[in-house]
């Protein structure tokens, strides 16, 4: 919406934050939020302004980046996307951080084994738990035992230009049904290895 240029300025970085937070609200409850000042190099770089926003509810985040990746304002297209607690902190501490890997950077795509998950899940409520991550049913490997019934372990591929490793990672020991599901950085190899030990793979 505004340059990093734009947002030296003490009163412009006020008035960016309440444009945001007016559109926020709509998507949940805001819990604060934060409006860093841009570095010299954000500046020479032309880097776009950055909001922070802190909701009390996880879906109310993944609602309002629905609602605002992608819409323009005064010509200018957002990007909206979700951040972790740590960055959020930085943030609101005066820290301007790096910028995001494009989408489809290498760094967002990988594996990930989970363990934890719902004896009765589907490769759908994987899906689901991983929405707007670039998971797919076809991504999704549920380990079985040796009676085809779930050992409560699976493994998902994130790849494509929606993927994002680093955004799945943070809903480690999340609620999946009635389970805090637990997450781990894993390889093609660590799935085929399972594989070869005679473990079935839905």
């Amino acid at each position: 919406m505004l340059a990093a240029s734009e947002l030296v300025d003490e009163n412009a970085r006020k008035e960016f934050e309440e444009d945001v937070r007016g559109e926020c609200a709509k998507c949940g409850l805001i819990e604060a939020m934060a409006t860093p000042t841009p570095s010299a190099e954000a500046i020479e770089l032309a880097h776009p302004g950055r909001c922070y926003v802190k909701f009390q509810e996880e879906f109310s985040a993944r609602a309002a980046r629905e609602m605002l990746d992608g819409r323009v304002f005064d010509g200018r297209t957002v990007r909206a996307s979700l951040a972790t607690d740590e960055e959020f902190e930085r943030a609101a501490a005066g820290a301007w951080l790096p910028p995001r890997p494009p989408p489809g950077d290498p760094s967002l795509c990988g594996i990930l084994r989970l363990r934890s998950v719902p004896y009765e899940a589907t490769k759908t409520d994987v899906v689901n738990f991983f929405y707007g991550m670039g998971v797919t049913e076809d991504k999704v490997k549920i380990v079985l035992d040796a009676n085809s019934a779930s050992t409560g372990e699976a493994f998902v591929e994130f790849s494509g230009d929606d993927a994002n490793i680093s955004q799945a990672l943070m809903k480690d020991r999340a609620v999946l049904g009635s389970r805090c599901v637990e997450m781990f950085r894993s390889s093609l190899e660590e799935v085929q290895r399972m594989a070869m030990m005679g473990r079935p793979l839905m």
